[in-house]
């Protein structure tokens, strides 16, 4: 009989840790609304994309394009984006446009885009961390959006443009503070950005010490040819993720990366994709030519030979999944995120370092 009573008071083991949790949806519906950043000191002006946990349940699947509410521009990206070889694009959104915010309070990242990316630079893991309880913030910035790319127009690729990225994100830091969708947990806040927008994280980051954490992807942060950070004053947690067949950075990017996670204040994490172009985290993957590596066939900047880069879909999930992770970790000390950045998923790709 005691033993009987032993085994019915046992406590039950603990569930194993499930790594799919940082990769599927999490447990909120996500809305998306716009605002305009009226950044007066500097004389400019530009939308700005919040993403949000919603308070409704929503079954929603819509085109990307939707986000441009003028319908000129909504139709131009559509028209791109249905000339991209199939299922190279992220073309479907789930952000239900003005949805009422779920209750929170909830930490906060802004996100700068890739060179001429805009709003649906990093559309998919701005959803992804919204479904998990983040407000994501990513502006359109001036004269380099995804419509200045199509039509030609973009502003040249210039240290002053690389700090006007930086100075964006700080206006739509102060925006969001101010105006948030959804309620915010003070002062608990990071940042994030892919390719132009690394190095813009990356002079928030270093300029602001109120940011708790910064995700860099595809780019080295200090650029000795966009000379405006130095990560010598980041002091933050950082976050590395190096796309390993990366052309338009070249591998002389790649190791400048990897150097600067070796010297960077711990913790720092790299995260290494087997497979992964520079526009594989990128929802515009291949919506123009320019944006095609990280999309179909390609050689190895590493080798020469021929290749397949990673499926599009599963680049920008592994992007959003280890973002999440690493914030998880880092800003809300959540140590599941931690042992997903150990696992480094998918394990047929991906190997990661930390110190």
């Amino acid at each position: 009989m005691i033993f009987l009573l032993a085994l019915a008071c046992a406590p039950e083991a603990p569930a194993p840790f499930d790594p799919t949790v940082f990769e599927r949806p999490g447990p909120y519906p996500v809305g998306v609304v716009e605002r305009v950043v009226d950044d007066t000191a500097r004389g400019v002006s530009f939308p700005l994309l919040i993403w949000y946990p919603a308070a409704d349940a929503y079954d929603a699947d819509f085109p990307v394009a939707d986000l441009y509410s003028d319908p000129a521009e909504s139709a131009k990206v559509q028209a791109a984006i249905s000339a991209a070889p199939e299922g190279c694009p992220g073309d479907r959104s789930v952000a239900v446009q003005n949805a009422p915010s779920a209750e929170g309070p909830f930490p906060f990242v802004v996100a700068s885009p890739c060179t001429g990316c805009g709003r649906l630079g990093l559309l998919d893991v701005a959803e992804l961390l919204a479904s998990h309880g983040w407000v994501v913030a990513s502006p359109e910035p001036p004269d380099d959006g995804l419509i200045d790319t199509l039509d030609g127009t973009s502003a040249d690729l210039t240290d002053a443009l690389a700090e006007a990225r930086g100075l964006d994100l700080a206006a739509a830091r102060d925006l969001v503070i101010a105006e948030s969708p959804a309620p915010l947990r003070p002062g608990v806040y990071a940042a994030m950005g892919h390719s132009l927008g690394a190095v813009a994280a990356g002079h928030l980051t270093m300029n602001d010490p109120g940011v708790r954490a910064a995700v860099f992807f595809a780019a080295p942060p200090e650029n000795p040819l966009l000379p405006v950070v130095d990560m010598a004053l980041i002091t933050q947690p950082s976050l590395f993720f190096v796309a390993v067949e990366d052309n338009s950075i070249t591998e002389l990017g790649n190791e400048l990366m990897r150097t600067q996670h070796a010297e960077a204040t711990p913790p720092s994490w790299l995260v290494e994709v087997d497979d992964a172009g520079h526009w594989s985290p990128s929802n515009v993957n291949g919506v123009t030519e320019g944006f095609m590596p990280g999309c179909g066939d390609d050689e190895r900047q590493t080798n020469g030979q021929p290749f397949t880069y990673m499926d599009p879909a599963l680049g920008r999930q592994t992007a959003a999944a280890t973002a999440l992770a690493f914030l998880q970790a880092t800003v809300l000390e959540d140590a599941r995120g931690q042992e997903y950045l150990a696992l480094g998923r998918p394990t047929e790709l991906v190997t990661t370092e930390a110190r």
